[in-house]
């Protein structure tokens, strides 16, 4: 194992585990927050896609207005400041059933997770020597594949069963357990020991270096969203229903996947070999569910999107820091995670506006020419080809 070497230390492993707990209260909540809506407070769809939906906004405001400042206070404190909040929070939901409270009480509970994954993220990046940090970004990014797949299992179960005080009471044990692990995570150290004194790209280009792969990876995830949003109604109409409960399972399979065995290459092979492959692999899979009539079809499109998804989210926020001084890599990520975000508001309207002139069918084939316009717009912007970016090799 001596090429995982200043890769997993026990501060990583702490963020990791950090990370996991924080992202199965995103994925608890954003899961069962319009059944929740409708059930116990009456509000109609749309409503109850608002309320879910502020969360997000939460979230990217957090981003958005600590990502240059993570450095003054310190990830580490940062993030346990910020999920101890959010643990906090968490009982606010037991106390009210009021829509406008609990838009409230969401949009603050967004903003704490939005920070606390910034910092995770940040102090992760930071501690990574870029020669290995395409394979110890796809290492971290396992404990989101799990908590990805966790999180909404137990949401629906619960929610299926009408247990919303339980689902709550799920994001409110994640939530301390993750300000836990920040805990672990140690004493803040300052970032200028991993300090590459040739980075070419200046400090005050985070943002405008990162945007376009932050674009192409919201074209991407616009994408795959539907797919998250409307799989179980066609799986329905398909008549393989049962296939789709299993489609989350081979997804998460292939996330894990691609970051153990794709990522663990991105370093030796550049980006690439990796990520133009991968928008084939994806389109490829989308088309596949649009031919899903019988289940092991759809079985096989899960894993190829899982192949795809699992890798973009890794490689967009390696290609974002990438020469950027670890006090600027916070800017960086935040900008991808901001698009990223976005994706999940943008996602699901854009597929409902595809599929109400068509059906499940030909709105995935549709989408899927997505996965085509994100590689047409990286050979573009971001490969080697496009004359962009300068590596280090």
């Amino acid at each position: 194992m001596g090429g995982n070497a200043g890769i997993v230390t026990g501060r990583f492993i702490a963020a990791a585990a950090s990370c996991f707990f924080m992202t199965l209260v995103f994925f608890a909540h954003f899961s069962a927050t319009p059944s929740y809506s409708m059930d116990r407070m009456g509000t109609d769809a749309a409503l109850a896609g608002f309320v879910a939906g502020v969360f997000i906004l939460g979230d990217i405001a957090g981003r958005i207005l600590l990502r240059n400042r993570i450095w003054l206070i310190g990830p580490n404190r940062l993030c346990l400041l910020s999920m101890a909040a959010g643990t906090g929070i968490s009982v606010l939901y037991f106390l009210t059933d009021d829509v406008t409270a609990v838009c409230l009480i969401g949009v603050v509970h967004g903003f704490t997770y939005g920070v606390a994954e910034l910092c995770v993220f940040a102090r992760v990046t930071a501690d990574l020597p870029e020669s290995v940090r395409g394979k110890g970004l796809g290492y971290f990014t396992l404990s989101y594949s799990l908590a990805c797949a966790l999180g909404p299992f137990l949401s629906i179960v619960m929610v299926n069963e009408g247990l919303y005080d339980e689902v709550f009471m799920l994001g409110l044990a994640a939530s301390a357990l993750s300000a836990v692990c920040a805990l672990a995570m140690g004493r803040d150290t300052p970032p200028e020991d991993n300090l590459d004194e040739s980075a070419d790209v200046p400090q005050h280009n985070a943002v405008l270096g990162a945007l376009p792969i932050s674009v192409i990876t919201l074209v991407f995830l616009i994408s795959y969203s539907g797919v998250l949003t409307f799989i179980a109604p066609y799986g329905i109409e398909m008549g393989i229903e049962s296939y789709a409960a299993v489609f989350y399972i081979v997804l998460a399979i292939a996330t894990v996947v691609s970051r153990i065995l794709i990522m663990g290459r991105y370093d030796r092979i550049g980006p690439d070999l990796v990520l133009i492959p991968t928008f084939i692999i994806f389109t490829i899979g989308m088309v596949l569910m649009g031919f899903a009539s019988v289940g092991a079809v759809l079985l096989v499109s899960a894993f190829l999107i899982g192949l795809a998804l699992g890798t973009v989210m890794s490689s967009s926020q390696v290609i974002a820091v990438e020469g950027l001084h670890p006090r600027e890599q916070g800017t960086a990520l935040a900008t991808v995670q901001v698009f990223i975000d976005l994706s999940y508001i943008i996602g699901p309207v854009a597929y409902g506006a595809v599929l109400s002139g068509t059906g499940y069918s030909d709105c995935y084939m549709i989408m899927g020419i997505l996965g085509i316009v994100a590689l047409l717009m990286y050979l573009l912007t971001c490969s080697s080809f496009a004359g962009k970016r300068k590596r280090g090799h």
